[in-house]
């Protein structure tokens, strides 16, 4: 992660190829959050770059996580839980008692006990991915074998 001054910084760095992507926070966007208003993050990337990708992959996850957290605060502050601040530094350190699952059939099971949906339909698909993989492959050797006949 780099930090980039200005847009124009950004934009040129991504341009040159010396940064893959670039993320523009607009100046105004902890007040824009604190005020309740949606904010606007920009992306910024090359056409075509696969570089790129990872870093949408882990930009999109990190707003994602962000945007959670900050729904939470405004529910706390909505229910009279504290200030929009207080919240926010709450869920940083807020815990969640885990959960135990326990899984129960009802009637009569579809698959056997530790088999599942793909178990039945594995097999089959294996099988038919190699018979295409060695027709491909037979008919790759036979048009190689016609060319240079």
């Amino acid at each position: 992660m780099e930090h980039v001054d200005g847009e124009a910084g950004l934009r040129d760095a991504v341009e040159r190829a010396r940064l893959d992507a670039g993320l523009v926070i607009p100046p105004d966007y902890d007040a824009g959050i604190r005020a309740g208003r949606q904010v606007t993050r920009r992306y910024l990337t090359r056409p075509g770059d696969l570089g790129s990708h990872d870093v949408a992959l882990w930009t999109r996850s990190v707003a994602a996580r962000e945007a959670v957290l900050v729904r939470a605060a405004w529910f706390g502050a909505a229910e009279g839980a504290g200030t929009f601040d207080e919240g926010l530094a709450a869920t940083g350190s807020a815990s969640v008692p885990g959960l135990r699952v326990r899984v129960a059939t009802a009637g009569d099971a579809l698959f056997p006990e530790g088999s599942g949906a793909f178990s039945a339909s594995a097999p089959a698909m294996l099988l038919m991915f190699v018979f295409l993989a060695a027709l491909l492959a037979l008919g790759a050797w036979r048009l190689r074998r016609t060319l240079t006949a």
